[in-house]
């Protein structure tokens, strides 16, 4: 059975992009856009847009939730205007904590 997801307005700081989130997972999904004078690097491009530490993003990339123009990428990966970032970000997992 296909997904349904809802496209919304971009959460604060991400400018310029999409974001939805799937109902099933609970995954954030961004797309966003390089625009002229934003060139840098990926790690910080999208720590700076989503307002995520870049520990946080180095984590993403780790598990391969970052793509550039579709493809897998690298903190390292120097951004250039016009290419199109997509980033997942999974729920919080919530954590119980039991007395000893």
């Amino acid at each position: 059975m296909p997904s349904t997801s809802i496209w919304m307005a971009p959460r604060r700081g991400s400018r310029f992009g999409r974001r939805r989130v799937d109902p099933l997972t609970g995954t954030e999904v961004n797309e966003l856009t390089v625009e002229a004078g934003e060139e840098t690097r990926l790690d910080r491009f999208v720590a700076q847009r989503l307002e995520l530490s870049r520990t946080r993003v180095q984590k993403l990339l780790e598990e391969g939730r970052v793509t550039v123009d579709g493809g897998d990428a690298r903190k390292s990966t120097l951004l250039e205007a016009g290419q199109r970032v997509r980033v997942e970000v999974p729920p919080p997992r919530s954590v119980s904590m039991e007395p000893e």
